[in-house]
């Protein structure tokens, strides 16, 4: 009986780290995306050539595009933990930080569009 108890709650505990696991990825991604959409731009200072053309910037939102959806599941993995598990710090901070990487990766994904609208690829 003990057992069975044990693997539950392991199974339940799992959500929470899922969710601040995933939301962590998401904000590497947004960071990582950040990254290359800046070291692009600084490329493309005029009078600057440079043969990366558009490879960087849709480089950057795919990773950006992962970081959102990587930002998604740790949603779901937080509204899992808050059904099948008692109140928790790590389903509190997961749920924050995924949003927050969310909204970066976003923010990110629109710069970088709105930057190869200005400069060109």
């Amino acid at each position: 009986m003990n057992e069975i108890k044990k693997e539950t709650n392991n199974m339940t505990d799992s959500y929470s780290k899922k969710c601040i696991i995933f939301a962590i990825i998401s904000i590497i991604c947004s960071g990582i995306a950040g990254g290359i959409s800046g070291f692009w731009l600084g490329l493309n200072i005029p009078g600057v050539l440079t043969s990366l053309g558009i490879v960087l910037p849709i480089t950057a939102i795919i990773i950006n595009l992962i970081g959102i959806m990587f930002g998604v599941i740790s949603q779901v993995f937080k509204s899992l933990a808050k059904k099948n598990e008692p109140k928790n710090t790590k389903t509190k901070v997961g749920g924050i930080i995924g949003l927050v990487a969310m909204f970066s990766n976003l923010a990110v994904m629109v710069e970088t569009i709105i930057a190869i609208v200005i400069y060109g690829g």
